[in-house]
């Protein structure tokens, strides 16, 4: 949270970054380990505090088609990095200019001067 507060990192989101959310939230390991309030205020957090792209340029290097928005997000954004958790994605390591990196990374990244 203090990267954050520091103007580190930005968030950014299109209409499938929330749809995926509320998928993922459903799933088994998320719903017995986040109450549905805590996925309600982390999505209405990420509404509040990130850019937001409405069109995505076409990305077609995704392993699967599904993840192609997160590249394409990426393109749009000029992005540094991808945060994901997605193993096809994970496996790319790199998309253009974005390096795609695990969430468990991110503070190793940010401490990176």
């Amino acid at each position: 949270m203090l990267a954050w507060k520091r103007k580190r990192f930005r968030l950014v989101r299109c209409p499938e970054v929330l749809t995926e959310l509320h998928k993922v939230a459903q799933r088994p390991f998320f719903r017995g380990r986040l109450w549905v309030s805590v996925a309600e205020s982390l999505a209405a957090s990420l509404y509040d505090l990130s850019d937001f792209y409405e069109e995505l340029p076409s990305a077609a290097t995704a392993p699967h088609p599904k993840d192609n928005f997160p590249l394409a997000l990426a393109d749009i954004s000029q992005a540094d990095f991808l945060i994901t958790g997605d193993k096809g994605l994970l496996s790319l390591k790199q998309h253009k200019a974005t390096r795609i990196a695990s969430p468990s990374s991110l503070n190793e990244i940010l401490e990176t001067p």
